[in-house]
């Protein structure tokens, strides 16, 4: 298979490392790369709200999810990306030739959201069990997706138990291997 015609999905909750790995692969392979969780935060900022303060305006409008989602889709058209999102591996279930969901425990990726944002932890605990209450309940009611499933996924991995560079190691010889032998 060639760089071109490839979809790579990453998906998982806040804080896992999505979008670190997906910039290096994206990086690593020449594709294409587009992120939700940039999408959605661009859209907190131009509304001047926080990210649970948009994810409780679009329990009330599903518009904004739904562009979001729209573009995520439409981006991967032309193929040759990687995609990073909550719900990248839902939508592109059928489209995506390899589906990543990463995992890591509450307080590993609580940690790191802080360090990220430059808040602090108790902020940054609050505003992500709120954030993904909130998308639990919207994804069940918009698309019927729920985000505890992961049977649409060809590989399930833990963060919190290598560095990046051991995780983009094992990620480039899967994606590599899956490219020769596709």
């Amino acid at each position: 298979m060639e760089k071109k015609d490839l979809v790579i999905t990453i998906s998982g909750p806040h804080g896992v490392g999505k979008s670190a790995l997906a910039k290096t692969l994206s990086q690593n392979f020449g594709l294409k790369y587009t992120s939700s969780g940039e999408m959605f935060r661009r859209e907190a900022k131009k509304l001047n709200l926080n990210l649970s303060e948009l994810s409780e305006l679009t329990k009330k409008d599903p518009k904004i999810d739904k562009s979001i989602d729209e573009n995520m889709v439409d981006f991967t058209l032309n193929r040759g990306v990687i995609a990073d999102g909550l719900l990248t591996g839902w939508l592109l279930k059928n489209k995506a030739n390899i589906k990543i969901f990463l995992t890591a425990p509450l307080e590993v990726r609580v940690s790191r959201i802080a360090k990220r944002d430059n808040v602090s932890i108790s902020y940054s605990k609050n505003e992500t069990v709120n954030r993904e209450h909130s998308e639990k309940l919207r994804f069940i009611n918009y698309y019927d997706i729920d985000l505890d499933c992961l049977d649409v996924y060809d590989v399930i991995l833990n963060t919190s138990l290598i560095q990046l560079d051991s995780m983009i190691q094992i990620l480039n010889f899967m994606i590599k291997s899956y490219m020769e032998e596709n």
